[in-house]
């Protein structure tokens, strides 16, 4: 058996995988807003995959930008 840096399982076993995305909520208050679709768009041409309706931490309205994390 191997145990290491958090793992364990047979020498020879498949490894978990997992895709980590970032997450990033923006705030659509104030003099200037944008609706969904310019969200979207810019989300996009800047690599993100996705846009959605969500809330912050404080539970304000906002866009959840979800994208691929590189490490």
């Amino acid at each position: 058996m191997f145990v290491g840096r958090g793992a364990i399982g047979e020498v020879g076993t498949a490894r978990p995988c997992f895709n980590f995305k970032g997450v990033v909520y923006v705030c659509n208050e104030g003099e200037k807003t944008l609706s969904k679709d310019e969200a979207l768009e810019k989300a996009i041409e800047a690599g993100a995959e996705e846009v959605l309706d969500g809330f912050d931490d404080e539970d304000k309205p906002a866009l959840k930008v979800i994208s691929d994390c590189h490490f």
